[in-house]
C-alpha cells in the first residue's frame, strides 16, 4: 500500500526536518505552513498520517485538530506541541489524536510515531474494505430489532465474518455485549472453536494473572487463553484489569504467546480477542488507569450498542422474540399481548436494558395463565408507569372530546396531542420520537416550533 504523509508546521526548519525523516522511512510527504491550506486538500484526499503542529502561542488550542477530525473523522493524527504547551498533548489524544510529540522532536521518536500511525491507518482501511464488502449483503441474524442503530450493528457483525480482527464492544450493562461477541464467533471461521467468556470485574485482582494466563511450574492449570485456543476469548469489563495484566495482555496480542505463572518459557496461543466495557476507557487513560497502547490494540473494530431506552422501536420485536423463546422452552403456546401492556413496555425506561426486558418477559409469562397478556400481568415497576385500565385517568390516552368546549377536537389538535405524548414517552429525545411515529426529524422540529408559537400566542392573548 502506498502511503502519503501530511505535515502542518509553521517553522521552516522543523518542516524540512520532518519531510527528510518521512523520506528516510520510504514514504511520500506533503508539507503545509498553515492548517487552513491543509484543510482544503483534506476535503478531497485523505493521507495515511497527518503530523499536526498545534502552535507555540500560549493561547493555542485544539481547534486545528477538531476541524481536521470533522473533515476526516478516522484520520491518523500525531499532534506536535511545544514544551511550554505540553499540556495540550494529552488533551489532543482525548480529542481523537493517535499520539503526540513534544518539541524538540528526535528523529527516532518521529519515525516510531510515523510507523505506529501507518499501522493504524492500514487497519482502518482494512475495516473500511470489509464494511464495503458486506454493505449489500444480508444482515447477520440474531441481533433483534429494526432501528437504525440495530441495523448498523448487524451490518458491523457481518463485516467481521471472514477476518480475525480484534473487536471492541461498548455499551451499558445488560445491553447485549456478550450476544454480539457470540454472534461474531458463531459466524466466523472460528465457529468450530471454543467461546470463552470472562467477566474481568468478577476476578479478584490478585488472581487475574493466574486465571487468564494459567499456572505452570509443576501445578499445571490452563488459563482462559489456553481454554480459548483456536477460538474466541471474550473479555467483558476489560477496564477492570490491573495495569500489570494489561501489559501482559498487550504482549500476548502482539506476540501470540503467553507465559504461565511459574514457567520460564512461553506457550503459543491462537486466540481472537473480543473486549467489552461499559466504561470510558479514554477517561481511564487520562487518569493513568488504562494503558493507551493496549487501548489501540483492542479498539481496532469498535461496535457501540445504544441503551434500549434510545431504541424503543426495537422493543415490540424484542418482546415477540423473548415470548417465542420462553414459550418454546415451557412447551406452551405464545399468548397475545394487549396494546395497553405493550405500551407499558415501550414507555418503561429500561435502566437494566435488554436483560431487564428479558427478565420481565419471564416474570410476565409466569403471571399470565391465559392466552392474553394484560397490564396486570407485568411487573409492578413497569405497569405502574403506564397502567391503562382506567382510560379516563391515563395521560397516554387520546380523547376525541375537548372537556372544556364539549366539541370534537380538530385534526390539528389531535396531531399535536399525538406528537406531545410520543415525545413524552421518548423522554424528549427527538430521534426516538421520530422513530416511534415513523416520521422525519424535520417534522418533529416543525411541530416543536408550532407548539412554541401557539404558546406565545396564548400568552399574548392573556
Amino acid at each position: 500500500m502506498d502511503h502519503t504523509v501530511f505535515v502542518v508546521e509553521n517553522d521552516q526548519r522543523s518542516r524540512d526536518l520532518y519531510m527528510q525523516w518521512i523520506g528516510q522511512v520510504g514514504y511520500a510527504g506533503k508539507a503545509f505552513s498553515v492548517a487552513e491550506a491543509c484543510f482544503s486538500i483534506l476535503e478531497d484526499f485523505e493521507p495515511s498520517v497527518l503530523f499536526l503542529d498545534l502552535g507555540e502561542d500560549p493561547a493555542a488550542d485544539l481547534e486545528p485538530l477538531e476541524v481536521t477530525l470533522r473533515i476526516k473523522p478516522q484520520i491518523s493524527i500525531v499532534a506536535i506541541v511545544s514544551e511550554k504547551n505540553s499540556h495540550l498533548g494529552p488533551r489532543a489524544v482525548n480529542a481523537g489524536a493517535l499520539s503526540f510529540l513534544v518539541k524538540p522532536v528526535a528523529p527516532e521518536e518521529f519515525k516510531s510515531s510515523l510507523k505506529a500511525a501507518i499501522q493504524r491507518h492500514e487497519l482502518v482501511m482494512e475495516v473500511r474494505t470489509l464494511q464495503a464488502e458486506v454493505a449489500d449483503k444480508r444482515q447477520v441474524q440474531g441481533f433483534v430489532g429494526q432501528s437504525d442503530s440495530t441495523n448498523r450493528i448487524s451490518s458491523q457483525i457481518g463485516a467481521l465474518l471472514k477476518n480475525d480482527l480484534p473487536v471492541f464492544v461498548q455499551g451499558e450493562t445488560g445491553n447485549g455485549k456478550e450476544l454480539v461477541a457470540r454472534l461474531i464467533h458463531k459466524n466466523s471461521p472460528r465457529a468450530s472453536g471454543p467461546f470463552v467468556g470472562v467477566n474481568c470485574g468478577a476476578i479478584a485482582r490478585e488472581f487475574q494473572v493466574s486465571h487468564i494466563f494459567g499456572k505452570g511450574g509443576g501445578s499445571e492449570k490452563p488459563g482462559f487463553f489456553e481454554e480459548a485456543n483456536d477460538g474466541v476469548l471474550f473479555l467483558d469489563e476489560v477496564g477492570d484489569l490491573t495495569l500489570d495484566v494489561q501489559a501482559m495482555l498487550l504482549r500476548t496480542l502482539q506476540d501470540k504467546v503467553i507465559r504461565r505463572v511459574g514457567d520460564s518459557f512461553n506457550t503459543a496461543v491462537n486466540v481472537r480477542i473480543i473486549a467489552a466495557t461499559n466504561r470510558n476507557l479514554k477517561d481511564m487513560i487520562a487518569r493513568g488507569r488504562f494503558r493507551e497502547d493496549l487501548y489501540y490494540a483492542i479498539v481496532v473494530f469498535p461496535i457501540e450498542i445504544p441503551p434500549l431506552r434510545e431504541r424503543q422501536i426495537d422493543i415490540p420485536l424484542l418482546v415477540g422474540y423473548f415470548l417465542n423463546q420462553y414459550c418454546e422452552d415451557l412447551g406452551r403456546s405464545v399468548p397475545e399481548i394487549s396494546d395497553s401492556a405493550l405500551n407499558c413496555l415501550i414507555a418503561h425506561k429500561w435502566v437494566g436494558n435488554v436483560r431487564e426486558l428479558q427478565n420481565s418477559i419471564q416474570f410476565t409469562l409466569l403471571a399470565c395463565k391465559t392466552g392474553r397478556i394484560e397490564v396486570k400481568h407485568l411487573p409492578k415497576a413497569i405497569s405502574r408507569h403506564g397502567r391503562l385500565e382506567s382510560l379516563g385517568e391515563s395521560d397516554d390516552v387520546l380523547h376525541l372530546i375537548d372537556p372544556l368546549s364539549g366539541n370534537v377536537k380538530t385534526f390539528d389538535q389531535l396531531e399535536m396531542e399525538v406528537f406531545t405524548k410520543a415525545r413524552a414517552i421518548a423522554g424528549g429525545n427527538v430521534t426516538r420520537t421520530a422513530e416511534m411515529l415513523r416520521i422525519g426529524r424535520a417534522t418533529i422540529y416543525r411541530r416543536m416550533r408550532a407548539a412554541e408559537n401557539e404558546k406565545v400566542q396564548s400568552d399574548d392573548s392573556k
